[in-house]
């Protein structure tokens, strides 16, 4: 895995159809809580439920083994810690990290598990739920090579029957000299992935990914990659019958890095408002 480490001058925002003076006249409160995860706890990350509450996902060290956990914000308290799977092959990585996503009481959690130490390799496996998260089916892998090599950093939203997710893909450098893909699938409720497609050929190594719906569309966000090493955050529009897909840079911002620089886009549809967040 490369990685480049800059000083980043810039946080670039940028809106689509929302007015900055949306959020002028709003107040902002800050209320601390106390984490549900203990110690030796990292990787979190918050996703929606359907009834607007809020969950919170992590990784809980203890021993040799590693445990995806998640809890719920309710009644102004979270919900006893509940465990989603926990071995010694769980991938605790700062950068890339388990997640939930959410379609009513149907939920897929995924998180990394480790193939080959020496090589740094692992695969992408997805679980999911049909009562809510009390209970989980057993771990599958989202991808359909074995290769040893790097997958890792999706992205899910619901779609019809199931979810749609997203991941960086290594299986074509295995001599480090291959590119890494941008890859999709549909995962339904039985666990059936299908629909798998490559979304762009030529992508960062190891920068968060991000995707939402859009009517009954597709919008992928990451950060693209050309062969003079420009790595400027791309867009992909698509659906499950598409063939071809075609790339936008989302911004022309010309970064020229000769390495990942580990941050990708965060993005949100708010009733057709699309709001979009990269550092540059």
């Amino acid at each position: 895995m490369k990685r480049a480490y800059k000083n980043l001058k810039y946080l670039l925002i940028l809106f689509f159809f929302i007015s900055c003076s949306t959020f002028q006249s709003e107040e902002t409160q800050v209320e601390n809580m106390i984490s549900p995860a203990k110690a030796k706890s990292g990787e979190p990350a918050f996703f929606a439920l359907a009834n607007s509450e809020v969950g919170l996902s992590w990784i809980e060290s203890e021993g040799d083994k590693n445990s995806v956990k998640f809890s719920i914000y309710k009644n102004s308290n979270w919900t006893e810690p509940q465990t989603i799977v926990s071995n010694t092959n769980v991938l605790a990585n700062w950068a890339d990290f388990p997640g939930i996503a959410t379609n009513g009481d149907n939920w897929v959690a995924w998180y990394l598990h480790i193939t080959n130490k020496e090589k740094f390799a692992y695969d992408v496996m997805v679980l999911q739920s049909s009562d809510s998260g009390n209970s989980w089916t057993k771990p599958h892998k989202l991808h359909s090579d074995s290769t040893e090599t790097e997958h890792g950093f999706v992205s899910a939203v619901p779609a019809e029957g199931g979810f749609q997710l997203i991941w960086l893909d290594g299986r074509l450098a295995i001599d480090m000299s291959g590119n890494f893909t941008l890859r999709t699938a549909h995962l339904d409720y039985t666990g059936t992935i299908s629909n798998r497609a490559i979304l762009d050929n030529n992508t960062c190594t190891c920068c968060q990914t991000a995707m939402i719906n859009i009517d009954s569309e597709f919008m992928a966000l990451y950060r693209d990659r050309t062969e003079e090493e420009i790595r400027d955050i791309g867009t992909v529009k698509f659906n499950s019958s598409d063939t071809t897909h075609t790339i936008h840079i989302l911004n022309e911002d010309d970064w020229h890095i000769a390495g990942c620089p580990v941050n990708g886009p965060r993005a949100v549809n708010n009733a057709g408002e699309i709001g979009v967040v990269w550092f540059t």
